[in-house]
């Protein structure tokens, strides 16, 4: 028999094999694709991660992972880690690295003061406090 537009519910969903547009992590970075900050998208940015807070797995629950300015916390939809992708992971942010490729902080230590973003704007984003 085949079946067209079945609905099933999924009870556990530890960690999936693969998939395409999730960020990255080595242990050291994190590749974020995409990234909301506040109205704005940021894409191909590259943090250190200062702690991880949670991990709740399951279907992501958004498309786009997410900057807190109030809090400080990234959630993230999917990350690929060791082999495996993890969902809806929240972490602390530490450095930012890079955006769009232009690096800011070559030490990938924190920055004392806000740094000049040119035209990304990043600066009136508050990244840094």
């Amino acid at each position: 028999k085949t079946y067209f537009n079945a609905v099933v519910s999924v009870s556990a969903l530890d960690s999936i094999g693969g998939v395409t547009g999730a960020d990255s992590y080595d242990g050291i970075h994190l590749t974020i694709s995409s990234v909301q900050v506040g109205s704005k998208v940021y894409n191909n940015a590259v943090i250190t991660v200062a702690g991880i807070v949670s991990l709740e797995r399951g279907m992501p629950k958004a498309a786009l992972d997410s900057y807190d300015l109030t809090s400080h916390l990234l959630t993230i939809a999917a990350v690929e880690f060791g082999g495996n992708v993890y969902t809806n992971v929240v972490v602390k942010v530490g450095t930012i690295v890079s955006v769009a490729g232009v690096q800011l902080s070559p030490s990938a230590a924190p920055l004392p003061q806000q740094p000049d973003f040119g035209d990304r704007n990043l600066a009136d984003e508050r990244l840094y406090q």
